[in-house]
C-alpha cells in the first residue's frame, strides 16, 4: 500500500498543474473627501487616524497643508514647510519625519526643510535642514533610531543620517545618483541601497546596490527584473516581512520584465531571489488589463502583504488589489477587485488597524488636476458572501481530488507496478514552464548559493550545470529551475555573477595585478568572455571600474 501511495505521489507530481489565482469582488467604501486635493503626498495611519501630508494641489503647486480623518471628518492642519513629493517616515518613537521636496510650484527645486509631527498633539515642529536639498528621496530608520536619508532629483546625491533629535550628517558617497531608491535593512546597522533609474529618472544600464557599510555588489536577478519605479511616494518600512527580534531582516518588492509582467522580489538581507507563487500572478481581470502601481504594503501580523493596481489610470477605474499570503511555500495569491470608482487616483495605500487599505488623494495620470477622495478597502476583513463561495468551492474541488486519486491509484497498480520516480511539478509561469521539485526551489537554491560560497566552485572555468547537479545529488533540470525561480536568470549569468564579484576583489586587493592574472583566477576560460561578462554587470570595463574604485 505504501508503494501505491508514494507512486500516486510521484505520478501526480508529473502532471503539470496550471492553477488560476482566485478572484474575489469586494465592495470599497468611500470615505469623506480630503479638504485638499492632493498627489505627491505621504499617507499614513497612526494612532488610529489616516494622515496625510504634504504633496502639491490644483496647478501643480505646492500645499503647506496636511490632514487628519477623526469622527468621520478630515481636519486640516497647517506645516511648517512645503514637502511636495518630499520624504516622510513613521518613526518608532511616534512621530513622523518629514523633509525636502519641491521649492517651487511645477515641480521645480529642491528643499533642505525639516520637521516633526506629533499624531498626539497634531502640531508639527521645525527645526533644521538636511545635508543636502532634497526631493524624491528615502529614508529608512535603523535600530539606533537613526535615519538614513538617501536619493535625489536633478541634484547629486549621497547618503545621510538623522540623529534622531536635532542633527543630520553626511555619511557616505553613492556610487550611482538616484531617484526614489530602494533602502532596506540587512542588519541592526547596515541596509542596501538600490534604484532602477538616476536622478533624472533613467533607466540604469546596470543597477549598482550599495551598502551602507561595506563596498557595492551587483545582483544578477536585475538582468531580467526590473524593481518598481513609481511616484506615490511610498514607505519602504511598509513592505518589511522580517522579525527584528530574531534578526531577521526581509522585504518585499514588485518587479517587472521585458513583458510587463509582475513578480514578487524577496529580499533577505543581501539576498535576491522570486517569491515562488502557487499560481501565476494576473495581469488581466474580466477582459480588463491591471497596471500594478503601488509598492507592497505588508501586514506582518496576518502574513499578508497587498499590491494595489488599476485598469484605467486616466479616468474613472476598477482598484485590483493583490493579496500574497507570503509564508506558504510557494505562496498563495488572490485577486480582489471593486467596481469602476468615481474619482479615484493612483497613490500609496496604507495598512489601517483592522487590516484593510486606505488611499487618499492621488492622480489621474498628470500632476494639474489630482483627486480629493477617499477610499477603504476591506481586503483584510473578506465579505461573508466570498467565504461562504470559498466554502462550495473548496467541497467541489474536493470531490474532484478525490475522484482524480482514484483515478491515479489506478493507473497505477495498472502501468507502476511499484516504479517510484523523482517528484517534480511543472507550473505555468507565462509562457514558460519551469520545474519545481519536491524539496522547494527557494531550499535547493540554499544548498547552491551555499556551494558557491563555501567551495568557490564558480573558480573552475568549466564548471556545467550538471557539476553542480552531482554535488547536490540531484537532475540538472532542477538546478537550473531553481536558480531561474530564484534569481531569473540562466546558471550562466548566475555562476558569472560571482566571478565578476570576485573578480572585483582581487581588482581591489591587487590593483596592479595583470588582467591575464585575474581573468583566470575568477574563472573565465578566456579574456573576451572575461571583458564582456565584466562590462555587462559593472557598466564598465575592469580598468574603468578600478579607477573608480581605488
Amino acid at each position: 500500500m505504501t508503494t501505491v501511495l508514494l507512486s500516486v505521489a510521484s505520478l501526480a507530481c508529473h502532471t503539470k498543474v496550471v492553477q488560476k489565482c482566485p478572484v474575489v469582488k469586494v465592495d470599497a467604501v468611500r470615505l469623506p473627501d480630503l479638504n485638499v486635493a492632493r498627489f505627491g503626498h505621504h499617507t499614513f495611519y497612526i494612532n488610529g487616524e489616516a494622515v496625510v501630508i504634504g504633496g502639491h494641489t490644483d496647478g501643480f503647486v505646492p500645499t503647506q497643508t496636511a490632514e487628519y480623518l477623526k469622527d468621520d471628518q478630515w481636519h486640516t492642519l497647517s506645516t511648517i514647510y512645503t514637502h511636495d513629493q518630499g520624504l516622510a517616515i513613521a518613526m518608532k518613537n511616534g512621530r513622523i519625519l518629514v523633509a525636502g521636496g519641491h521649492e517651487q510650484p511645477l515641480g521645480i527645486g529642491q528643499l533642505f526643510s525639516l520637521e516633526l509631527y506629533d499624531p498626539a498633539s497634531h502640531t508639527f515642529e521645525g527645526f533644521g535642514c538636511m545635508v543636502r536639498k532634497r526631493c524624491f528621496a528615502e529614508a529608512m530608520e535603523m535600530d539606533s533610531g537613526r535615519v538614513v536619508v538617501t536619493g535625489n532629483w536633478y541634484q547629486e546625491d549621497g547618503v545621510e543620517c538623522f540623529d534622531g533629535t536635532r542633527q543630520n550628517k553626511t555619511v557616505k558617497h553613492v556610487s550611482q545618483n538616484r531617484s526614489l531608491p530602494y533602502i532596506f535593512r540587512t542588519s541592526k546597522d547596515n541596509a542596501v541601497i538600490f534604484s532602477p533609474r538616476d536622478y533624472k529618472a533613467e533607466l540604469f544600464d546596470t543597477m549598482i546596490v550599495d551598502r551602507l557599510k561595506g563596498e557595492p555588489f551587483t545582483v544578477p536577478l536585475f538582468s531580467r527584473w526590473q524593481p518598481l519605479y513609481n511616484l506615490v511616494m511610498p514607505h519602504i518600512s511598509d513592505s518589511f516581512i522580517g522579525d527584528e527580534e530574531k534578526g531577521i531582516y526581509a522585504y518585499l518588492m514588485t518587479a517587472t520584465d521585458s513583458t510587463g509582467q509582475l513578480a514578487l522580489v524577496k529580499v533577505e538581507g543581501e539576498r535576491f531571489s522570486l517569491l515562488s507563487t502557487k499560481c501565476p500572478i494576473p495581469m488581466t481581470c474580466q477582459g480588463n488589463t491591471i497596471n500594478y502601481f503601488s509598492y507592497v504594503v505588508a501586514d506582518r501580523q496576518k502574513h499578508r502583504a497587498y499590491v494595489v493596481g488599476m485598469d484605467d489610470i486616466e479616468h474613472d477605474s476598477r482598484l485590483y488589489v493583490l493579496a500574497v499570503d507570503y509564508q506558504k511555500s510557494p505562496a498563495e495569491i488572490k485577486l480582489y477587485y471593486t467596481d469602476v470608482l468615481s474619482g479615484i487616483g493612483m497613490c500609496q495605500p496604507v495598512l489601517n488597524s483592522d487590516g484593510n487599505l486606505v488611499m487618499a488623494g492621488g492622480t489621474k495620470g498628470n500632476n494639474y488636476t489630482p483627486c480629493a477622495s477617499a477610499w477603504l478597502l476591506p481586503v483584510g476583513t473578506e465579505p461573508s458572501r466570498a467565504q461562504e463561495c470559498s466554502i462550495w468551492v473548496w467541497w467541489l474541488g474536493g470531490i474532484v481530488v478525490l475522484g482524480l486519486l482514484v483515478f491515479l491509484v489506478y493507473l497505477v497498480i495498472y502501468h507502476q507496478r511499484g516504479k517510484s520516480r523523482q517528484s517534480e511539478v511543472l507550473i505555468e509561469e507565462g509562457d514558460d514552464r519551469v520545474a519545481q521539485p519536491d524539496e522547494s526551489a527557494e531550499q535547493l537554491f540554499e544548498h547552491i548559493s551555499q556551494l558557491m560560497d563555501e567551495q568557490r566552485i564558480y573558480l573552475n572555468s568549466n564548471l556545467k550545470v550538471g557539476d553542480v547537479a552531482a554535488k547536490l545529488d540531484v537532475p540538472s533540470r532542477m538546478v537550473s529551475d531553481s536558480i531561474k525561480v530564484n534569481c531569473g536568470c540562466s546558471f550562466a549569468q548566475f555562476v558569472n555573477g560571482y566571478r565578476i564579484e570576485y573578480a572585483k576583489q582581487l581588482l581591489r586587493n591587487h590593483p596592479d595585478a595583470k588582467m591575464t592574472a585575474v581573468y583566470v583566477e575568477s574563472g573565465f576560460s578566456n579574456e573576451m568572455s572575461f571583458f564582456r561578462t565584466f562590462k555587462v554587470f559593472t557598466g564598465m570595463t575592469p580598468k574603468e571600474w578600478l579607477v573608480k574604485n581605488n
